[in-house]
């Protein structure tokens, strides 16, 4: 019983359906016919097509827009190709409220295209989740194309194995085992690196233990060494000060001897300063106007450089002007898939409540029930519940109040440790903030970087491949045609081979014919002539050459020569060498008659001319023209010759372009010939087209050759540029996932040091707070300590006598809560259901709105990026005006130091003479004023000695007293020294020091704890896993050990039934291993041995495939099933039991069957027929079959 069918099949403008094409099915068997190449199999092709299929190939095409209409000779083609499926659900069988489910596929020539269920858009996914439990899908079995039959024998035993998993629904464990062993190496390979770093972090632990020591230690020796050279510092520095004030006192004595020397000099000194101001005056102007020249060719400089990063700045804001348009189309079909899913979570909700408000209703009852039985129990039990909870919290109250004095005691010792601590951490994780929020900015603007050269990278590679792939194809076109003309011209050298070896050979001539040419080849002339067949002086249209051969007959053999004379030597020739015999035109001897002609010839319809007007040849033959076809005329065909013929009383001769010959007086001659040139003249004529079309070929061979060089060449550069765009690709992704990894863990880190430092504030505080409430609570709790264990001793008193009551009242309670509680648990789960689903809903909302204000922000920046270019197109015009304005500001410049440097030379040739007069004075105070700068350089020295001191005890952070500076003696600061000396040496004894030892290492213990309880975590994952691929392989084992047992028995029954007694069975490669085994097939046809499938006939093939295909289909049933010229192969016998048979299975299945055979056609409950009514478009026409009964197949073929 049928309960959902395909009811109408719409098709327009795919392949050879031009205009639209709706074809009405019903139950039962459907039959299309028509001839080959009409578009059957076409209709085929639309039903996987809009059932999803995304193979052009599958489809027998090239391409996916290769199914629109392409156009014919009259036809334009089409934009669009569309085709609807409708199915009748009026018993709801499929999920939707629908009395009729409509799916359309729909693409257009740009290649975008859509899927439809109900005139409403959707997804490919929508249509196979829709069909899934139908059995319907492009792959299914219950749509089979021509050849499938084929591949169901010829197929291997593993791939056989394939067929069954799909009737099996095996496939979908299969993939989500695949998923589950994936998902299991990536758990191992996790459990592998966290235990590597849990190893690590170990290794590391001990050895920051010791450094946290030895950091410690050395802070220890740091300080006494501080003490020690403060100390020897500042012996030093009260010694330089005493050597400073000796040195003073020289240096004022020698200055004031030096006065009375220089007051002599002050006057030459001043007059040639003076000049010496006024040459350096003018030197400066000129260095004024060179700095001027410089800073207005920097400023020139620094504006061109702006100019050019404007530029460049341009061109960034037009390129990211693209990438934010780009962005906004992606957010936006973003937005539709998540307002989709929105959609299918409410109305889960909306499910999910109306269940939750059946099990509200009966926990209600329940309750209701429970309280009725509880008002009975009350007066019973009150009094012993009031006790015994009054004990119960008297205890609880007891307990909770020795045990929080205990721990409020505690907590006053640890309150301060924990206080010290939270500080010393908290400055140390604010330092480590503050250099990686450094080294975030540093990674990030990298990351950047490499995502702009990865953009450009991309779309280089993008243009190549599409080039690569346009090579290809053009390529691939011309080794078709270099092939084509390649087996052309083999064919052309193979036919030239044969026919010039027939002509040298001198095949078809008669004996004496050959002896004569052979002779003429060799040289001999008869009578000092060349002899000439006629075939070789007469030309005439190729299209009439048939037609010259028949009217010519044996005369094309004959020779023609001027003179009788030669004719006789000819024939003395042959009849001495007994070569045979030949015939001979002289023509001075040849006399021809032309008989008149009485009245008008009577032309018929395909009347073309005589004969002799036809033939081209030198005015000297004419006569033997005329001789031979004066009285020939020609003709289209035989019919209409005869009918010549008959009008003209068989006066004349009439040849058709057949090569039919009447003859005068009646003679009818024709027929046909084995050979496609069945004379000489025509093989001579083949020789010479042939020698073109070959030449033609060659030529043609060559540029196409020449064309595929140079293209394979340019396919190897781009294949080269594609692999090295690639490689730099791989690098810098690379670089940038390595950057991505870096600034990912340190993203983290930088939010756990975040959240570290907010948690040591908030700690902080917290401490202050407990610590001003504890001594309050201490005080508080003892006295109520002893007022709960006074009220204790009272209560236990009246428990005693309320214990027996209670016990009478308890078996009931059990029954009514056991209820109770199993329907708490299913309106828990309900509620727990719901509740998920609305937090779903709530994160696809907050998702929504996320993309809201990603698509508002992408505007936003699109608006300030068109902004920023305004003002930078602004910007470049204002660059210009102030470049123009510095070149003509330079030029300006440079004349005015030309003239200045002429100022200058003749200064300074003025001043060199009064300066050599002033060197003579001046030598006499040099040697004065030595001793003086003696004095100055020690005086110096110790200054710099007391620097460095300050500078020393800056940087050892020493603090020195310079106010009461003791001075040492020299046995004093030698044992200071040496007492330096060895703390030092005790501290690079120590070694390298680690100074984050201690916190690293309490870093790393609270590391180590999180690391094992994610290896706990995970070996627990990896459990549920493999239990996970265990159930996996037995569910799928059972499945495919259940549907191979099914399709067996199926495949024996269809198998004996269709062949008359055959036997066939499926056997298992592997029998141990459902999983993984092969399917072979066994077929003993009736009356034979058993055979290879290889070795079996096309029709045993055909009939085994046709059993093997129903049996699974009889395992795993579809609504409908179209079938396309699966019965080709069967012969008349085996065709009737197929037809048969398909009639009884027909019964509860829809069949759609595209045949030629007449007994498939006499099954059929409706038949269609698809005609090409012009060339390249296909109709359908529906028959009626009641009107149309052939009686026999002999009748449907005629």
């Amino acid at each position: 019983m049928l309960v959902v069918y395909l009811k109408r099949l719409e098709i327009q403008g795919f392949k050879s359906f031009a205009e639209r094409v709706v074809i009405e099915f019903d139950k039962g068997i459907t039959v299309i016919v028509g001839p080959n190449g009409c578009g059957k199999s076409n209709l085929t092709d639309a039903v996987k097509w809009v059932l999803g299929e995304q193979s052009a190939r599958s489809l027998r095409g090239y391409r996916m827009d290769d199914v629109i209409f392409s156009g014919t000779s009259r036809r334009r083609p089409l934009g669009m190709a569309e085709v609807s499926l409708t199915f009748d659900n009026s018993d709801q069988t499929l999920p939707l409220p629908y009395q009729e489910v409509n799916i359309t596929r729909r693409v257009f020539k740009s290649g975008e295209g859509e899927y439809l269920i109900n005139k409403n858009v959707c997804r490919l996914r929508d249509i196979q989740e829709l069909f899934a439990q139908c059995g319907i899908s492009r792959a299914a079995f219950s749509i089979t194309s021509q050849g499938k039959i084929d591949e169901f024998i010829m197929v291997p035993p593993q791939e056989r194995r394939i067929f069954l998993e799909d009737i099996a629904g095996v496939r979908s464990y299969r993939q989500r085992k695949n998923e589950a062993l994936r998902k299991l190496q990536e758990t191992e390979d996790s459990l592998v690196r966290i235990r590597d770093l849990l190893t690590e972090l170990e290794m590391r632990r001990v050895p920051l233990q010791q450094q946290a020591e030895m950091a410690e230690q050395y802070q220890r020796l740091l300080t006494l060494c501080k003490v020690v050279e403060e100390r020897l510092l500042e012996g030093q520095l009260a010694g330089i000060s005493h050597k400073e004030e000796l040195l003073l006192d020289e240096c004022e004595k020698l200055k004031s001897s030096l006065l009375f020397l220089e007051g002599g000099f002050t006057l030459l000194e001043k007059d040639l300063e003076d000049f010496k101001l006024g040459l350096a005056a003018r030197r400066k102007g000129i260095e004024q106007q060179d700095n001027k020249l410089d800073e207005l060719g920097k400023v020139f400089q620094e504006v061109n450089a702006d100019y050019v990063r404007l530029e460049e700045k341009l061109v960034s804001c037009e390129n990211r002007k693209k990438e934010l348009k780009a962005r906004l189309s992606v957010i936006l079909e973003r937005k539709k898939e998540t307002k989709e899913e929105l959609a299918e979570v409410e109305a889960a909700c909306v499910r999910l409540r109306d269940l939750q408000l059946d099990a509200q209703q009966k926990l209600t009852g329940l309750e209701e029930e429970k309280r009725a039985w509880e008002e009975q129990k009350k007066l019973t039990n009150k009094s012993w519940e009031d006790i015994d909870q009054e004990i119960f919290d008297i205890l609880h109250r007891k307990t909770s109040l020795v045990s929080e004095v205990r721990v409020l005691k505690n907590k006053k010792e640890v309150l301060a440790r924990q206080q010290e601590s939270i500080n010393k951490k908290n400055v140390a994780a604010i330092a480590q903030l503050e250099e990686l929020q450094k080294n975030i900015q540093t990674v990030e603007e990298k990351c950047r970087g490499y995502e702009a050269l990865l953009a450009g990278k991309n779309a280089e590679l993008a243009k190549e491949e599409n080039r690569l792939e346009s090579l290809t194809r053009e390529q691939e076109n011309l080794s078709a045609q270099l092939n084509s003309l390649s087996q052309q011209i083999n064919r052309d050298q193979e036919r030239f081979r044969i026919l010039k070896d027939a002509e040298n050979h001198q095949e078809g001539y008669q004996q004496g014919v050959r002896k004569i040419l052979q002779a003429t080849a060799a040289g001999v002339r008869f009578n000092g002539e060349l002899l000439v067949l006629v075939e070789e002086l007469l030309q005439i249209d190729p299209t009439y050459g048939v037609a010259l051969d028949a009217a010519l007959g044996r005369a094309a053999h004959h020779f023609i020569c001027d003179t009788p004379q030669a004719a006789q030597e000819a024939i003395a020739f042959l009849k001495k060498e007994k070569g045979g015999r030949a015939s001979f035109f002289p023509l001075s001897a040849l006399r021809y008659w032309s008989s008149p002609v009485k009245g008008k010839i009577e032309t018929v319809n395909g009347f073309i001319g005589r004969m002799a007007d036809l033939i081209t040849c030198k005015n000297w033959y004419r006569k033997l023209v005329e001789y031979l076809l004066g009285r020939t005329y020609l003709v289209d065909n035989l019919q209409n010759a005869s009918i010549f013929a008959e009008k003209n009383k068989y006066q004349y001769r009439v040849v058709t372009l057949q090569g039919d010959l009447i003859q005068s007086g009646g003679l009818f001659t024709g027929g046909a010939s084995k050979s496609r040139y069945p004379t000489t003249r025509g093989r001579k004529q083949e020789l010479a087209q042939l020698e073109v079309k070959m030449l033609k070929c060659r030529r043609e061979y060559s540029q196409y050759d020449e064309r595929n060089k140079k293209l394979q060449a340019e396919r190897e550069a781009v294949k080269n540029r594609i692999q090295e765009i690639r490689e730099n690709c791989k690098r810098s992704e690379d670089a940038m996932r390595d950057n991505q990894h870096q600034l990912s863990i340190w993203t983290q880190e930088l939010k756990k040091l975040q959240d570290f430092i907010e948690n040591c504030r908030l700690e902080s505080e917290e401490l202050r707070y407990h610590q001003q409430e504890l001594n309050r609570q201490l005080s508080e709790l003892e006295k109520d300590l002893e007022l709960v264990s006074a009220r204790e001793r009272e209560v236990e008193t009246k428990r005693a006598d309320l214990e027996k009551i209670r016990q009478g009242s308890e078996e009931k309670t059990q029954d009514i809560m056991s209820k109770l509680s199993k329907a708490q648990v299913s309106f828990s789960t309900l509620t727990q259901d719901l509740k998920h689903q609305e937090q779903k809903k709530e994160q696809i909302k907050q998702l929504l709105e996320l993309r809201e204000q990603e698509f508002k922000k992408v505007e936003n920046d699109l608006h300030v990026l068109k902004d920023e270019i305004s003002g930078i197109l602004e910007r470049k015009d204002h660059l210009q005006q102030q470049l123009a304005a510095l070149t003509k500001r330079k030029n300006e410049i440079n004349e005015t130091i030309v003239f200045r440097k002429k100022q200058v030379a003749a200064w300074e040739r003025y001043i060199n003479a009064r300066e050599r007069r002033f060197l003579k004075i001046k030598e006499i105070l040099m040697k004065s004023k030595q001793r003086l700068q003696n004095n100055s350089i020690k005086l110096q020295h110790l200054r710099e000695q007391r620097d460095e001191i300050f500078i020393k005890a800056a940087e050892d952070n020493l603090r020195l007293d310079q106010d009461n500076p003791k001075t040492l003696n020299r046995r004093e600061e030698y044992e200071l020294k040496e007492k330096v000396i060895l703390l030092k040496k005790e501290m690079t004894d120590l070694g390298e020091i680690n100074f984050a030892a201690p916190g690293e290492y309490l870093e790393i213990n609270e590391r180590i704890d999180n690391i094992k309880q994610q290896i706990t975590d995970l070996e627990e994952g990896k459990r549920s896993l493999t239990k996970m691929i265990a159930d996996f392989d037995r569910v799928a084992a059972a499945k495919f050990k259940k549907t191979y047992q099914e399709v067996r028995s199926n495949f024996q029954e269809i198998y004996h039934l269709l062949s008359n007694g055959g036997e066939a069975d499926l056997t298992l490669t592997d029998k141990n291993d459902m999983l993984e085994t092969g399917i072979d097939i066994c077929v003993v046809p009736r009356g034979k041995k058993p055979r290879y499938l290889s070795l079996l006939s096309g029709g045993e093939k055909a009939l085994t495939g046709i059993s093997f295909l129903f049996a699974m289909l009889q395992s795993n049933p579809s609504p409908f099933y179209l079938l396309d010229e699966i019965d080709a192969f069967l012969d008349e016998a085996n065709l009737i039991r197929f037809a048969n048979f398909l009639r009884k299975w027909s019964a509860g299945h829809q069949l759609i069957l595209i045949s030629h055979r007449y007994h498939t056609m006499e099954i059929a409950d409706h038949l269609f027929g698809v005609t090409m009514y012009e060339p390249g478009v296909s109709k359908i026409v529906s028959v009626e079959l009641s009107e149309y009964a052939p009686e026999n197949e002999e009748q449907y073929i005629s």
